[in-house]
């Protein structure tokens, strides 16, 4: 799950007096940015006030801080849409090593609808990993959805010309990922959709349903809507229109796409193969807990008392609403902000009844899973459980102590600062992939 700054994916509410959309916008990102925390907590409406208190606020803009530089300015260039009721601002936060993108939305009695921060994509060109021959393949545009909303690149090898290659579609992790899951200066499905491309291997990579349809609630959706259609809708069309250039179809999910691939492969029978790429086996709201509880009280925090006290509280709150879910004691009618990440009840009942693990028990198709040993955001404990009654002769199970969960090499302790630096998906991935493939060709 790729969450580099877990606790700004809250949708939050508040009321403000101002004149404009952008002059709202403007004023909340002024109070966010000059430590104005109280002052901003008093604009909030009666649901955000339990949902993101002073305290938390500060906690937030620290770790931000920590993640993303010293922070510059308020981009003064500001852009207005219209998204269904809501007028949405987007305005850019500067950081020394990264930019963010907020997005607020406006409803019509000028209160805050929605609050999310976005990496923004670096500028520098990007250069690819010495693994990727860009003359070995092509790529074609293509349209993934009826509603002709998500688009993708389809990377297909010069091969493919004059013989059937196998296929790989890449299913994002959590979040509003683009086609190349863009994270800061990494790109981790462009890495592999090259990786593989240029070995004989075509890969169809798409924009997310949440990072390319404005319209979308993330208030209702579900992992259906988010991950799962979208999907099998990519399968399908390798399936239909491809199938005088694809042999075999396999699906490959990274993190959250790992997490759904056994509901993925319930509704689609072209697919042959599946990958696991740090793939969630326990329910979402203990990875919730145990990711926010890992990065609140990393060494390299130097907290102070107070601030430690804080955590402490804050982690009480978490606990709380991730025991909710996992006790199944809410329904469709209970407020967001009791609910982890304040994510609305409709996501979690949704889940209440999936076991990732269990639905897979019974799949005859072939199975690769691969962990890396750095990750702090799904561990070697998910992978265990998957090896632990997965483990049959067609399903393959790799481990690399020195990768983290984009599949990048590093040493120590690892951070949410190192995503801040380009990296790679390790080389090892992309052979083992390749091998895999071949041995189930």
């Amino acid at each position: 799950m790729k969450k580099i700054i877990l606790l700004l994916l809250f949708t939050v509410t508040y009321s403000l007096l101002a004149e404009t959309p952008k002059e709202i916008a403007n004023k909340v990102l002024e109070d966010f940015t000059t430590a104005k925390y109280k002052e901003v907590a008093e604009k909030f409406d009666t649901t955000l006030t339990k949902l993101l208190k002073p305290d938390m606020l500060e906690t937030t803009w620290k770790q931000l801080v920590q993640v993303c530089g010293n922070f510059k300015k308020i981009d003064e260039n500001a852009r207005e849409q219209q998204v269904l009721k809501y007028n949405v601002v987007h305005q850019k936060l500067i950081f020394e090593n990264v930019e963010l993108e907020a997005e607020i939305s406006i409803d019509k009695d000028n209160k805050v609808a929605g609050f999310r921060l976005i990496p923004v994509e670096s500028k520098e060109e990007y250069v690819d990993a010495e693994y990727v021959r860009k003359a070995q393949f092509d790529e074609v545009d293509v349209v993934v959805s009826k509603d002709e909303i998500i688009k993708g690149k389809l990377t297909l090898p010069n091969s493919a010309k004059t013989k059937k290659v196998p296929a790989v579609v890449l299913v994002h992790g959590s979040g509003p990922n683009d086609k190349d899951e863009t994270i800061f200066k990494s790109k981790p499905f462009r890495d592999i959709a090259y990786g593989l491309a240029s070995n004989d291997i075509a890969v169809l990579r798409y924009d997310k349903r949440t990072f390319a349809d404005k319209d979308i609630d993330i208030k209702t959706i579900t992992m259906n809507e988010e991950t799962v259609y979208d999907a099998v809708a990519a399968v399908e069309l390798l399936n239909e229109k491809y199938n005088d250039k694809i042999s075999k179809i396999y699906v490959l999910g990274h993190s959250q796409g790992g997490y759904m691939l056994p509901r993925i492969a319930k509704k689609t029978n072209a697919a042959k193969g599946f990958i696991s790429l740090a793939g969630p086996a326990r329910p979402l709201e203990e990875l919730i807990e145990e990711q926010i509880e890992y990065i609140l009280y990393l060494p390299e925090n130097n907290l102070t008392e107070e601030q430690k006290q804080t955590n402490r509280e804050k982690m009480e709150e978490i606990k709380v609403a991730c025991k909710r879910v996992k006790n199944k004691d809410y329904n469709i009618n209970t407020p967001n902000d009791s609910l982890p990440f304040g994510i609305g009840a409709k996501f979690w009942e949704d889940l209440s009844d999936y076991n990732p693990v269990t639905e897979f028990q019974n799949e005859k198709r072939p199975i690769l899973f691969i962990q890396g040993g750095r990750d702090y955001q799904v561990t070697e404990k998910d992978f265990n459980l998957w090896k632990n009654k997965l483990n049959k002769p067609k399903n393959k199970f790799l481990l690399f102590n020195d990768l983290n969960h984009l599949m990048q090499k590093g040493e120590g302790i690892a951070t949410p600062q190192e995503y801040m630096e380009k990296g790679y998906v390790d080389e090892r991935i992309i052979n083992s992939i390749i091998s895999w493939i071949k041995e189930n060709e």
